[in-house]
């Protein structure tokens, strides 16, 4: 969400992933997770940051995120 903290943003993460679980959402196609589960990347800026930085940083902490085991967040 634009305009928080790292540390909201953190918090949110996590709520999200903790909401995604708790609905144990069936994954057939997966051969991974029997459920759905997320991975994601988090930034933050203080309005300097051009978009295309942020994106490119939050894709790169997404495949942390995938390369740590999957399921969390990385910033």
């Amino acid at each position: 969400r634009p305009g928080v903290s790292v540390a909201h943003a953190t918090v949110i993460a996590e709520r999200i992933q903790q909401k995604i679980h708790d609905a144990a959402l069936p994954h057939e196609a997966s051969a991974v997770a029997a459920v759905v589960t997320v991975s994601m990347g988090v930034v933050a800026s203080d309005g300097t940051v051009p978009m295309e930085t942020l994106i490119a940083r939050a894709d790169s902490a997404l495949y942390q995120a995938k390369n740590k085991g999957r399921n969390q967040w990385s910033y």
